[in-house]
């Protein structure tokens, strides 16, 4: 992605944050999504990522999270962490992966019981395969795992890489699809 800096990140963020107290968003978290920005495609920072995550939780309104990340080892680490967390007892933990059976995957429909929040982990199958309906926040690291070819060995492999906007915009739009959000 083009670098960002903590400046750039805090008028991205400005409208979001307008009715605060402060009516910015936090300096801390500016440096931290700037940082995370200019990062190469493989590191993802799953810290700022659960912070990201235990921010919405604290702030927002009720309505499901879907997190989106490249791969199934890091929706494990981030569902671990995420679990770990002083909030995990109000947090409703699904994680969502291809591979998955089924019937597992199915249990991101249900509504959270009462008090808790849905947060789905998700890779790229929640693009455009699943509409989960009370999305109301999106998490996304802007990556993807997808195919390359070596062009040497001819050999494929997936790769984490950075994604093309359109994907992001379609990330996005997986929030507030049957309601506000």
């Amino acid at each position: 992605g083009l670098p960002l800096t903590a400046q750039e990140v805090g008028e991205a963020l400005a409208d979001r944050y307008a009715e605060t107290r402060d009516g910015a968003p936090p300096r801390a978290l500016c440096d931290a999504i700037a940082a995370a920005h200019g990062a190469p495609a493989e590191a993802i920072d799953l810290e700022l990522l659960v912070r990201v995550v235990l921010h919405i939780h604290a702030a927002g309104g009720d309505g499901a999270i879907l997190v989106f990340l490249p791969g199934w080892s890091e929706i494990a680490e981030a569902v671990k962490a995420l679990g770990a967390s002083a909030a995990s007892r109000e947090l409703e933990l699904f994680p969502l992966h291809s591979r998955m059976p089924t019937h597992e995957q199915h249990a991101i429909f249900a509504p959270p019981p009462v008090g808790r929040r849905k947060v789905v982990v998700a890779t790229i199958i929640a693009e455009t395969s699943i509409t989960v309906e009370d999305v109301v926040y999106v998490v996304d690291c802007g990556r993807a795992r997808l195919t390359s070819v070596n062009e040497l060995s001819l050999v494929s492999a997936l790769r984490t890489c950075f994604y093309a906007k359109a994907n992001g915009f379609q990330r996005r739009g997986r929030a507030g699809r049957c309601r506000p959000g």
